[in-house]
């Protein structure tokens, strides 16, 4: 079967907890654990993000050498220096905040340089319907899909004992945390309950955290997504704050109590009001614990995550490999030079041949070639950059992007009649022949 293209996803390298590193690791898993080719690439060899339980594949920029076969994975906060980020490698962004997306640009009206709907840049990867239709407005035409992102119901859950406790997260927008905080403590309005602030801590110990927590309040904003406010319903919070624009598909009044953004005095209000019910009346505020624990469960379960994945990349592939045969056709018909060879070619089992030019190596293109064979589909195999890529191809058309070292094989059991056209990009004075068989 064909090998698979490598898919590295660049990651930022720093320990604090960040719900974007994760779900860069996450995704990375999930590939691998369907049969795609994936890895972290970090820059610092022996780095690994230890905030939350990983076995993820790592790979070190020093070791790794990016192929034109690769797909590189960036992520959004690389801002306008991503178009020029290895070049000749084909690129999707991992964008999980849409309005990080000009961070770093400027404003002068007649400059942009943005790397959306280069040819490079095959698609961009989405957490949020708002994150899809931002990206849609910006970039008309650019391909983006949506990937649902998964709250892991084995750390996520409303099974625990729940304690008088209000949880936040004060990274960001913690001026907006200081000033409710302090207004609530000034009313007397926290009476009975204790104040946990998840701060620096481990992936399960912020779980356990929100799982005792009857009360999260959420200061992130703007977010792509809004993970932990989503994470603290799953765990049956009564949950309080700021969706970020991003979290407004599952953060409304059925499900919480959301505050518009820098609405000092309406948090801290609501915040007195829903901890004086908890006091006195809690179980209309149950029941939309409850209904919004089971949304979370049903629309960002980890089989939902993983099909958004597996259907981008294979449409991504797709689009890669359309992207490789365009660029090819178009070269070809501007310099095709060097000669061709046309004609049948008999192909022993297990026995394929090469072409060179001459008995030299230079680099070539492969333009398009189609092959027939009687009932039995073609085995096409390339030697590329030391490593082989081998397999049954079903339809009577293929394409290779460039090859440093041009040999081409075909074999099948039965004789191939081979059309197909090889350009040389430098050719010596010479003709095309036919080399040794090989294996």
């Amino acid at each position: 079967m064909p090998q698979p293209p490598r898919i590295l996803a660049l990651c930022p390298e720093y320990n604090i907890p960040s719900g974007g590193i994760r779900k860069i690791y996450h995704h990375v898993d999930v590939l691998n654990s369907n049969s795609f080719s994936a890895c972290v690439l970090h820059q610092t060899t022996g780095f690994r993000t230890k905030f939350f339980d990983n076995k993820t594949v790592i790979r070190y920029t020093p070791q790794t050498p990016l192929l034109p076969s690769d797909v590189l994975i960036l992520p959004e906060v690389v801002g306008p220096p991503l178009a020029a980020t290895a070049p000749g490698v084909p690129k999707v962004i991992f964008n999980q905040n849409s309005y990080y997306t000009f961070k770093g640009y400027g404003l002068e009206a007649d400059a942009l340089q943005t790397p959306y709907g280069t040819r490079e840049v095959l698609a961009t990867l989405v957490v949020s319907e708002d994150s899809r239709q931002y990206l849609a407005y910006a970039f008309p035409g650019h391909r983006v899909f949506r990937i649902h992102n998964a709250i892991d119901p084995a750390l996520f859950h409303d099974r625990d004992q729940k304690r008088p406790c209000v949880a936040f997260m004060p990274r960001k927008n913690r001026e907006d945390a200081v000033q409710v905080i302090n207004l609530l403590k000034c009313r007397g309005a926290l009476r009975g309950f204790d104040l946990r602030a998840i701060e620096n801590q481990t992936e399960a110990v912020a779980a356990q955290q929100m799982r005792q927590s009857m009360v999260f309040l959420s200061f992130g904003t703007p977010e792509g997504f809004c993970l932990p406010a989503a994470e603290a319903m799953s765990c049956g919070c009564v949950t309080i704050g700021y969706h970020g624009r991003g979290g407004r598909e599952f953060f409304t009044p059925d499900h919480g109590f959301p505050i518009e953004a820098g609405d000092i005095l309406g948090f801290a209000t609501t915040v007195e009001r829903v901890l004086a019910d908890l006091r006195h009346n809690p179980e209309p505020l149950l029941q939309i614990t409850k209904r919004a624990a089971a949304f979370i469960r049903e629309t960002y379960s980890p089989e939902r995550e993983r099909q958004d994945i597996l259907d981008a990349w294979r449409q991504i592939l797709e689009l890669r490999d359309q992207r490789q045969m365009d660029g090819l056709a178009k070269q070809g018909s501007h310099s095709l030079i060097g000669g061709q060879i046309n004609g049948d070619v008999p192909i022993l089992p297990s026995q394929p041949i090469a072409l060179k030019y001459a008995n030299h190596r230079y680099q070539i293109s492969v333009g398009t070639g189609v092959y027939t064979a009687a009932d039995k589909g073609i085995f096409v195999s390339m030697a590329w950059i030391g490593h082989a890529i081998s397999g049954p191809i079903k339809s009577l058309e293929f394409i290779i992007h460039r090859v440093v070292y041009p040999f081409f094989h075909l074999g099948d059991s039965n004789q191939v009649k081979a059309l197909f056209t090889i350009t040389v990009s430098r050719p010596p004075r010479g003709r095309f022949e036919l080399a040794e068989r090989l294996g």
